[in-house]
C-alpha cells in the first residue's frame, strides 16, 4: 500500500512476528511527494510523526531491560517493507530520500 506509513519499535516484549509496539498512518501521496518523517527519541519516549501528525508514540509504564533497552546507542534503518499481501501488479520502486537530519 504506497499510502500507508508504519513505524515500530523493537525490543525484548515485541520482535520478530509479535510486534506489538507500533503505529501506522494513511499518507496521501507518500510515494509521490516528499514528507517530513520525524522520530523523537527522548530518556522518557519515542515518538514518530509524518509531516508534524503523530502516528505512535512510545512510553511504557513499566520500562526495564525488555521494554526500554534505548539508553544506548543505536542504528538507525530507513527502509520499505514488503507485506505479504502486496499488489501482484506491483514490481518495484525506489525510495528517494531528499535528506537526513540528526541532532541532539
Amino acid at each position: 500500500n504506497q499510502d500507508h506509513v508504519s513505524s515500530a519499535v523493537h525490543n525484548g516484549s515485541s520482535y520478530g512476528y509479535n510486534v506489538e509496539n507500533l503505529g501506522e498512518q494513511k499518507i496521501k501521496e507518500a510515494s509521490d511527494q516528499f514528507h517530513i518523517y520525524t522520530l523523537d527519541w527522548s530518556a522518557e519516549k519515542i515518538r514518530f510523526a509524518v509531516d508534524g501528525i503523530t502516528h505512535f508514540e512510545y512510553d511504557p509504564s513499566l520500562k526495564n531491560a525488555d521494554t526500554w533497552p534505548y539508553d544506548a546507542d543505536y542504528y538507525l534503518i530507513l527502509n520499505i517493507a514488503i507485506e505479504p499481501d502486496v499488489d501482484p501488479k506491483f514490481i518495484e520502486s525506489p525510495m528517494v530520500v531528499d535528506y537526513i537530519r540528526v541532532y541532539q
